[in-house]
């Protein structure tokens, strides 16, 4: 009793379509924790610089 090639080409498509959308799963969520990362370093470096105006601007 063997398996016929056409039985184990789908087996194999369907293992390859779930490692496929694992990687996508994980590409994406990279993605968004690097969205987040970088929003939060836009934040930052916005909350700087509107400290060094308040400093330029104390003392005039």
């Amino acid at each position: 009793m063997g398996i016929d090639q056409h039985t184990l080409a789908q087996a194999i498509a369907l293992i390859a379509l779930i490692a496929g959308t694992i990687e996508y799963i994980e590409m994406i969520g990279r993605r968004a924790a690097r969205r987040d990362s970088e929003a939060e370093l836009r934040s930052d470096e916005d909350t700087a610089l509107r400290g060094l105006v308040r400093v330029f601007l104390s003392g005039k």
